[in-house]
């Protein structure tokens, strides 16, 4: 794709390109595409220009802007040629998309069909085992009712002997009575109620079933926009240590020399993370484990960063927290997840003004905020109690550390 955009850019003239690169620092080049900042594009030549594009708007949002930006300079005839050169790319994004759908759509109903046929299974076990337990109980009343009859023949054979001697006394067996056997019965299963009350209970698991896995679809597409966030050395506090390879940043107990930073956090011992988001989608995973207090999510680049601060949506702080092991919040909001998330996932939709916390584990929903007011670039942030790791931008579940090592993006 790069190749097919610089082909095009270099087809203009000096005065079209310089129009070209205005169009990109415009605030809205598209209604979902923010412009490229004035200090990226000033000096930019066509190679630059192509990497800022794509590296801001992704392959297929740069094809987009460039068409656009296109016809706006009246260079239809570029338009054309870049359709025509893309036009066996954009079907194979196509079809790709479609392949994963039906992927996702074919794995969820063969859950679904698995939870059937153990839920059916379940059902002919449990009608198998109550058929059995009637049989016993039958063959153990006609055992009885044959000792009864048994009995009876035995009495009706002593009456007909004849009589004993004068004088003599003979006594005669207690023979039950039919009034002795009319509390006997057999509980005969009810196997309609049995059968309604295990499909009821089918239905509300496959429901839950349903449920997860549109979660973790909705999850999996939102992985889908992985950045690879590392810290920035220059914003953090001197009391946090970052990793060589910043991936990892804890609290230590001595403040480190650093140089003197307008960007650096002054007494609240928090880091941001680059790179920074100012359109589209982002999303970035943070490792949490064995952790008992620590703050991430998303803020405006330009936070304040000296005295004391308040983390909150008008002070430009999209974040949520955990303290003493256990409270969960948001700014002025109490959270509840299911269970402790060992993973959190930060998505940013930038255009749909809203920032969302997923447990990576269990792919619930822990918090979003909505309406936000994005109006410039938005970093991530990060303030740990102790460690925090921050995961590699895949989609694939990783194998975690001990809790006692660090935590990586």
């Amino acid at each position: 794709m790069e190749e097919k955009l610089l082909k095009t850019l270099l087809e203009l003239n000096g005065k079209e390109f310089k129009t070209f690169k205005w169009f990109l620092k415009q605030k809205k080049v598209l209604r979902s595409f923010s412009g490229i900042p004035v200090a990226q594009l000033e000096t930019a030549e066509r190679t630059e220009t192509v990497d800022l594009m794509v590296q801001k708007y992704q392959d297929s949002g740069a094809l987009e802007v460039t068409l656009e930006v296109l016809r706006k300079v009246s260079r239809n005839d570029l338009v054309e040629d870049l359709l025509e050169e893309t036009k066996h790319f954009k079907a194979a994004i196509s079809k790709k998309s479609a392949e994963r759908h039906i992927s996702d759509s074919e794995r969820t109903f063969r859950v679904l069909l698995e939870n059937i046929k153990r839920s059916q299974d379940s059902l002919v076990e449990d009608i198998g085992k109550k058929q059995r337990s009637t049989q016993r109980q039958a063959d153990g009343l006609i055992q009885k009712l044959e000792q009864e009859i048994q009995l009876l023949t035995n009495t009706c054979q002593e009456v007909e002997r004849p009589s004993a001697p004068a004088g003599s006394r003979r006594l005669l067996p207690s023979v039950p009575t039919m009034g002795e056997c009319e509390g006997v019965s057999i509980d005969l299963p009810s196997y309609g109620r049995e059968v309604a009350s295990t499909l009821k209970a089918l239905e509300e698991r496959l429901s839950n079933e349903k449920e997860k896995l549109i979660a973790k679809a909705k999850l999996f597409r939102v992985q889908e926009f992985s950045k690879d966030v590392t810290l920035d050395p220059d914003t953090a506090n001197e009391f946090l240590v970052l990793s060589d390879d910043k991936k990892q940043v804890r609290s230590g107990s001595i403040p480190q020399k650093l140089p003197e930073n307008p960007r650096r956090f002054e007494k609240t011992c928090n880091v941001l993370g680059r790179p920074s988001c100012s359109s589209g989608r982002f999303y970035f995973q943070v490792q949490v484990e064995g952790l008992a207090s620590w703050d991430l999510g998303m803020v405006r680049e330009s936070v304040q960063r000296t005295g004391s601060i308040t983390a909150s949506p008008h002070n430009g702080f999209w974040t949520i927290r955990l303290r003493d092991n256990s409270n969960y919040g948001a700014h002025g909001q109490r959270l509840c997840p299911k269970l402790p998330p060992k993973k959190v996932g930060v998505f940013v939709d930038y255009e749909d003004a809203c920032v969302s916390f997923f447990d990576v584990d269990s792919a619930d929903l822990i918090h979003q905020f909505t309406q936000c007011s994005f109006s410039e670039q938005l970093c991530p942030f990060f303030s740990p109690g102790s460690c925090l790791r921050f995961i590699t931008n895949t989609v694939k579940t990783e194998e975690l550390r001990p809790e006692n090592e660090p935590c990586v993006f």
